[in-house]
């Protein structure tokens, strides 16, 4: 399990403590953490993306019948208001950085593996802050479950970060209260297949862990 720590980029970013724990990634820099290092890249991430707010898990989807013109029938689930929603700023955020980094779209062609990697912080409840002694990081362990987090990222990453979401082979994820004051937010990481080794994903060699 990786350590609650203060990230890279400021207190309660643990996407870069998540990345230096995959296997393969450099384990210090300079003799020291590279999570200490701001200033050194990781060199696996290939793209990195932050979407603002609170994380939306995705909602049950709602059945509803239909009946054509021509007398077809059949049944639709509609995905809820919520869950589009939030989906569809994602992957407005997500085409916009690539834009910005002059990167293609979709970023991974299909056919390559792509590691992905969610960091879902939920800001502090206001019942819950503390005066004298501000809250810290911790685990969310209430409901919005870490799959269904993670299953609204794989589907607005759909078209902009990967063809097909059948492409995700590995998934690292971590559901938390963001430290008191600081914002909800979703920090996503992909790892293209590519930038991890020369013979192919981390793991792929056959060698049970």
């Amino acid at each position: 399990m990786v350590q609650l720590e203060h990230g890279a980029d400021g207190p309660g970013d643990t996407i870069r403590a998540l990345l230096l724990a995959l296997p393969g990634a450099p384990a210090a820099c300079d003799g020291a953490p590279m999570m200490n290092h701001p200033e050194q890249s990781l060199h696996l991430a290939a793209f990195e993306v932050k979407i603002p707010g609170d994380p939306v898990p995705q909602g049950r989807g709602k059945a509803a019948r239909w009946r054509s013109r021509d007398g077809r029938e059949g049944i639709a689930v509609r995905d809820p208001q919520k869950s589009r929603d939030w989906k569809g700023r994602a992957q407005a955020l997500m085409l916009a950085e690539l834009e910005r980094q002059g990167l293609a779209v979709p970023l991974v062609p299909a056919g390559e593996a792509v590691e992905l990697v969610v960091v879902a912080l939920y800001r502090c409840p206001r019942s819950e802050e503390r005066k004298r002694d501000p809250r810290p990081l911790r685990p969310h362990l209430k409901r919005g479950d870490l799959d269904n987090i993670v299953k609204a990222v794989k589907d607005a990453g759909t078209g902009v970060l990967w063809v097909d979401d059948s492409q995700v082979w590995r998934v690292s994820a971590e559901k938390l209260i963001a430290a008191q004051g600081e914002p909800g937010r979703v920090k996503i990481a992909v790892i293209r297949a590519s930038q991890q080794s020369e013979g192919g994903p981390v793991g792929a060699s056959g060698n049970e862990r």
